[in-house]
């Protein structure tokens, strides 16, 4: 009986081996692992040049960048109305560049009509921001909405062409010369302008890079282009076959850049810039494993998913088997600081930091519940489902509002109001992921059916 139950260990254990070498040699961990390397590389580049940076510029250019990119975030994910996302779907080489053309022509337009409104009102608007010296350099939003609109564009061709390589070493260039060019100009003109224009230049490199170094034919979809009426180029079928990405997916966004501001926001106003200046530190640390290892299985997710889609396969077992990934993925990191939070940045950053630790210990438990989503909400794009992520987004926002305002202003802790917060967020997400898995059940059931 003994000898039959160690028998049984031995080959569970060889099968779980088996399953992990294969799993370790497969396509898709290798793509995985060539999307992180250059986000991991340009991340340390970012890092390496901080320093020296931050010895260049003032406290006050860096709150003036701040607020620049903070604007920058609500407003880049209206520069494509969502369409850019919408390309790896399409069965079609044809079908996805007239959806490129389509995004970009939209950024150019709200490029213009933001120009427009701050030609006139840049005055105001930095005013009512705090932010003075930031004003004359608002101009250049447009400039980051058109940017970003490029990027955006030859990033999603890079992950419906499946071109990881090329996205992890134009990650890593552009890093290089971002940075680069803050420290070089910063030795002339250590101004805010230098920064913001950076920032730009940088956003707008990325996009030239991906082009550069990818299959994407230029010259022939702008040939192409110029041959299409202005009509046949924004009434087109696509645009209507894709509209859940303008009526869903951008707001969702637009609320998502929001939300994540709103403890920022809340602690300020209700706690002072201290506790703020905690919430910043804390997040920021835990966004670096969140964003390194969830944007590569995000991007590798979800050519493969619309794949499956076109394919007729299920895609219920894809789904699951990239959460459970994650799910592994990010035990070590955030179950080492949701337990020793605040004793981890009291040594690494100083004892002043021991608060810092303390809002991370709740806020690695809603950082995680967003890593989690990520083959979540590629899911539900390729399943025309986004209507329930908007869904989810409202719902976050509210009761991240009411989490806040019960823990800051009813028990006046900013504990309790980053824990409440930190709770119904990852709860929601559990939700959301649980209904995207029965949805592509059915997915899977009405496929077997036909």
């Amino acid at each position: 009986m003994n000898q039959d139950f160690v028998n049984s260990s031995k080959d569970r254990g060889r099968r779980i081996l088996f399953g992990l070498r294969r799993l370790l040699k497969g396509k898709f961990f290798r793509n995985v692992m060539t999307v992180a390397s250059g986000a991991a590389a340009a991340q340390a580049i970012t890092v390496l040049f901080s320093p020296a940076i931050a010895r260049l510029y003032g406290p006050e250019h860096f709150g003036a960048l701040g607020v620049f990119l903070s604007m920058a975030s609500i407003l880049n994910p209206m520069a494509t109305m969502g369409y850019a996302s919408a390309l790896v779907l399409p069965a079609e080489d044809g079908d996805a560049r007239r959806l490129m053309k389509l995004s970009l022509s939209i950024a150019a337009v709200i490029a213009a009509a933001l120009l427009a409104v701050l030609a006139v009102a840049r005055e105001p608007i930095a005013g009512a921001l705090q932010a003075p010296l930031l004003e004359p350099f608002l101009l250049f939003l447009p400039a980051m909405v058109l940017a970003t609109g490029f990027s955006q564009v030859l990033s999603q061709w890079c992950i419906r062409k499946k071109q990881f390589q090329v996205k992890a070493k134009v990650s890593v260039i552009a890093a290089f010369l971002m940075n680069g060019g803050k420290t070089g100009a910063g030795f002339f003109f250590p101004f805010t302008g230098t920064l913001v224009m950076a920032t730009v230049i940088g956003t707008a490199l990325r996009g030239i890079l991906l082009m550069r170094y990818s299959d994407f034919q230029w010259k022939k979809t702008v040939r192409s282009a110029a041959k299409q009426t202005r009509r046949s180029l924004w009434n087109t079928k696509l645009a209507k076959e894709y509209a859940d990405f303008p009526k869903y997916f951008t707001p969702r966004r637009v609320i998502d850049s929001t939300s994540n501001n709103l403890p920022l926001l809340a602690l300020t106003a209700l706690f002072g810039p201290a506790e703020a200046g905690f919430y910043a530190m804390g997040r920021r640390v835990l966004q670096m494993p969140a964003q390194l290892v969830g944007t590569a299985v995000s991007d590798v997710v979800y050519p493969r998913m619309a794949e499956a889609y076109r394919r007729g396969e299920h895609m219920t077992k894809l789904l699951f088997k990239a959460t459970l990934g994650l799910l592994a993925a990010g035990v070590l990191p955030f179950g080492a600081v949701m337990f020793f939070g605040p004793a981890i940045f009291g040594f690494v950053l100083g004892e002043e930091w021991f608060t810092a630790g303390e809002y991370a210990r709740w806020l690695s438990l809603w950082a995680y519940s967003r890593l989690l989503l990520r083959p979540t909400a590629r899911t539900l794009q390729v399943l025309g489902q986004q209507h329930l992520q908007l869904l989810f987004s409202v719902l976050s926002i509210l009761l991240g509002i009411g989490g806040l305002a019960v823990g800051g202003i009813l028990f006046d802790s900013d504990i309790l109001a980053i824990a409440l917060f930190s709770v119904t967020g990852a709860a929601l997400a559990l939700l959301l992921m649980a209904v995207t898995l029965w949805r592509c059940r059915s997915h899977d059931r009405g496929q077997q059916k036909t």
